[in-house]
C-alpha cells in the first residue's frame, strides 16, 4: 500500500478524532491548565473520556499522585 491510499482510508479516523482534539484544547485552555499537562494528558491517557475527567480535576488544584 502507498502513502496516498493508505491516506484516504485514515480520514474517517481523523474526522472523528480532530473534533475531540479541539474541544480537549479549547477547555484544557479555558481552565488555564499547562500545556505540558495537556499534552501530557493526550500522549498517556488513552481513553478521550479520561482526558477530559483528569483535566477537570487537575483544573481545580488535583495531585497528580492523588489520580493513581
Amino acid at each position: 500500500m502507498n502513502f496516498k491510499s493508505v491516506f484516504k482510508l485514515s480520514i474517517p479516523i481523523f474526522m472523528g478524532y480532530f473534533p475531540l482534539g479541539v474541544a480537549f484544547g479549547i477547555l484544557s485552555n479555558k481552565l488555564d491548565v499547562s500545556a505540558f499537562i495537556a499534552v501530557a494528558l493526550s500522549a498517556l491517557a488513552y481513553g478521550g473520556a479520561a482526558q477530559f475527567m483528569m483535566i477537570s480535576l487537575f483544573s481545580v488544584g488535583t495531585s497528580f499522585s492523588l489520580l493513581f
